[in-house]
């Protein structure tokens, strides 16, 4: 009898509108019999600090797999500190970010397939976002007023860029578009003050229309096309590319040096036997750092790695280059290391700080 009122009220909860259900400070809709997605936390206030939704939750005793950030789940909560989304997740909704004023970092993983309109809008504090690979197209506003993004590689996924997707991005001063790409929408790249270089890799240049770059200083930005495409490119019917006024054919875009994917820190001393020590990464999503020291590039991008033994906190600095290899390890040192009221802090323990100016999580 008992298993048949479970059974009952899990299915009246997949069928009915029902008020979001609270499991460890997160908010979820049943979307499915085992599925559930991330929402907005009503009444109850914003969320605020560093979240990591995990994989899957229990309620009532039955396991549901968290799919979907949905429409609006974080909108306006402009205290996050961090984000950190689970392989689970296949899409995030409309506005899920929207006007997340002070959010300086999110790991979006690839499997995530679809994000929506909006989806990050005014998020103005992220400078560095990498959009997965199994996206097929970027939607309308999806990172419009992103006003600390400098450079974007768009994965060879992706087919269409949609209207202002990265409009009002006033940092962004380099864009690689893969030949994928065949369309582009009105006022993908408009505001775009900062632009000065475009690689664009497609044989025939994709569709778009004459505001695709609107307000965009043209004659200061060059654009890199194939260079048997040049003339195409020049002359084609879709003006706002034949009003560049610097267009480089190139045979391939310049490539970077090839870097080890991993390189390993030896950490030695005569104390090494008797105070545990602990590696960190400030941003796994650019490079991971394993209990024995090895650091492994994941994506392009910057961290800071952090050892802390015992009470002592030495760091170094990582720099991933565009080919998802480790380009620079800066020497290790002793961290200057404050909390999140910017008091400076001799003996850290578990918590979030700022280490060398990067917020990072000490274990």
């Amino acid at each position: 009898m008992k298993t048949k009122l479970l059974t009952l009220l899990l299915c009246l909860l997949t069928t009915l509108p029902v008020l979001a259900i609270q499991i460890d400070g997160i908010y979820y809709n049943i979307t499915g019999d085992n599925t559930v997605e991330v929402t907005h936390s009503g009444g109850n206030g914003l969320y605020r600090g560093s979240i990591t939704i995990p994989a899957e939750v229990q309620y009532y005793g039955k396991t549901f797999s968290v799919t979907t950030i949905g429409q609006s789940a974080f909108y306006g909560c402009m205290d996050l500190d961090e984000v950190i989304i689970p392989n689970s997740v296949t899409e995030i909704g409309n506005e899920a970010f929207y006007n997340c004023l002070n959010l300086p970092w999110i790991a979006i993983p690839n499997t995530v397939t679809s994000i929506g309109k909006y989806a990050f809008y005014n998020c103005e504090s992220l400078p560095w976002v990498a959009i997965p690979t199994s996206m097929t197209s970027i939607n309308e506003g999806t990172f419009c007023g992103c006003k600390s993004l400098t450079s974007v590689t768009i994965p060879n996924s992706v087919t269409k860029i949609g209207n202002s997707t990265f409009s009002g991005c006033k940092s962004l001063a380099s864009v690689t578009i893969p030949n994928s790409v065949t369309q582009i929408d009105g006022w993908a790249f408009g505001n775009c003050t900062s632009l000065k270089k475009i690689y664009c890799e497609a044989k025939v240049p994709p569709t778009c229309d004459d505001e695709t770059f609107a307000n965009v200083s043209l004659s200061d930005c060059t654009l890199y096309v194939p260079a048997e495409a040049i003339n195409l490119y020049r002359y084609t019917a879709y003006k706002s590319w034949g009003k560049f006024g610097n267009i480089v054919g190139v045979e391939s875009k310049p490539e970077e040096p090839s870097w080890p994917t991993a390189v390993t820190i030896e950490a030695e001393s005569k104390h090494a036997l008797f105070v545990p020590y602990v590696w960190a990464s400030s941003d796994e999503t650019v490079a991971s750092v394993s209990q024995t020291g090895e650091i492994t590039a994941v994506a392009p991008g910057t961290c800071t790695v952090t050892l802390t033994w015992g009470d002592l906190v030495y760091s170094c600095v990582v720099t991933v280059g565009n080919k998802a290899g480790v380009a620079e390890v800066s020497s290790v040192s002793p961290a200057v290391v404050y909390d999140l009221q910017g008091r400076r802090v001799s003996n850290p323990h578990r918590g979030i700080f700022i280490v060398n100016g990067q917020k990072q999580r000490l274990n």
